[in-house]
């Protein structure tokens, strides 16, 4: 069988077998700088989301400000980190959310005070407007966002995939002015020159969540000084979600009705007020995740009433369910934080 006749023949398979080798090809795009020790990237055939697009959905640890910083989002903060971050896409890969929360790691860093309340926030892209995709590979559109420094450093491509253990993977393209001299004479300019950069980003552990979970919940602490006549209180929100929280102080024990609406935590709301869906009862306050609120309360001897207070709280999504409560006989009977030695 002659050449042509096999070309007239096959045209069909041959067609599929030159998109294959282009596909494997794109897939394999930048690998020739990918670090050796990391597992192999994967290909477009592997998983996808829509024609072009990798399916980089999942759960990633220790996400810090430069996770947010690849796709182009969020702030530039060295503090912000030990997160997890969670991907997902539209299956026609025309969007992708990122979703930040605490995972272990980070709840014991705040519970410890080694890293702020911070709460968890989430970014929305749109294929066309914030990212392309190509070959299996997802590419940020926001190319210059950290500018062009004194050096003529600049953004100019970033590719985020997957590799074959589940981690991200994103490769950022840098390039700067490049030059020559010696000493004070002056340099000789060679142009500019492009470098690669890698990220990787291990999948989460499936036991984290659990553990993170059990690293849940409140405190509710004095300060150690009185403010005039009151003691100040911080609540303090350890949940991943928002919490309802009210004060009560019941009014046998009260010797004036009046002291109840005076300067308490929540202020007595009226009861008539219908409660939205995804709202805290009208008798009580919202607390964010991760956050907290400093109030003040009155000392039990204070003008002869008896100010035994309790705090009543539950998750937002379960306030038809019976409160916790936290009985107060005297909040100067409080936790009081523990004195730290100043550093040096």
């Amino acid at each position: 069988m002659s050449a042509a006749r096999f070309l007239v023949k096959n045209w069909p398979l041959l067609i599929v077998l030159f998109v294959l080798a282009w596909a494997l090809k794109g897939c394999l795009r930048d690998t020739k700088n990918y670090p050796e020790e990391w597992p192999s990237a994967r290909g477009l055939l592997i998983d996808r989301k829509g024609w072009w697009c990798p399916n980089l959905e999942g759960e990633y640890r220790d996400a810090n400000w430069a996770f947010a910083y690849v796709f182009g989002v969020g702030p530039r903060r060295a503090e912000w980190g030990r997160h997890v971050a969670r991907i997902t896409q539209a299956d026609d890969g025309s969007s992708l959310r990122l979703d930040f929360s605490l995972g272990a790691e980070g709840m014991r860093a705040v519970r410890a005070g080694e890293m702020s309340m911070t709460r968890g926030t989430s970014f929305t892209l749109k294929q066309g407007t914030d990212y392309r995709c190509t070959m299996g590979w997802l590419y940020i559109r926001n190319f210059d966002r950290g500018g062009t420094g004194g050096s003529g450093f600049a953004h100019e491509e970033t590719g985020i995939g997957k590799d074959r253990s589940g981690a991200l993977i994103v490769d950022e393209t840098v390039s700067d002015d490049q030059s020559i001299g010696w000493g004070d004479s002056p340099r000789i300019a060679l142009g500019r020159g492009s470098r690669h950069r890698w990220y990787r980003w291990e999948a989460r552990a499936p036991s984290d969540e659990a553990e993170a979970a059990g690293l849940e919940g409140i405190t509710l602490r004095r300060t150690g000084f009185l403010d005039g006549d009151k003691v100040k209180t911080w609540f303090a929100n350890f949940h991943r979600q928002a919490l309802c929280v009210r004060l009560v102080q019941p009014e046998d024990r009260v010797s004036n009705p009046a002291d109840l609406t005076s300067d308490f935590w929540t202020r007595q709301k009226p009861l008539t007020v219908e409660r939205k869906p995804g709202e805290c009862p009208a008798d009580s306050d919202a607390v964010g995740p991760i956050s907290g609120k400093m109030h003040a309360m009155r000392p039990t001897d204070y003008r002869g009433s008896v100010r035994a207070y309790r705090v009543e709280w539950q998750q937002l999504d379960r306030v038809e369910e019976p409160w916790h409560v936290i009985d107060i006989p005297d909040v100067r009977e409080l936790p009081a934080p523990e004195y730290r030695e100043p550093s040096l």
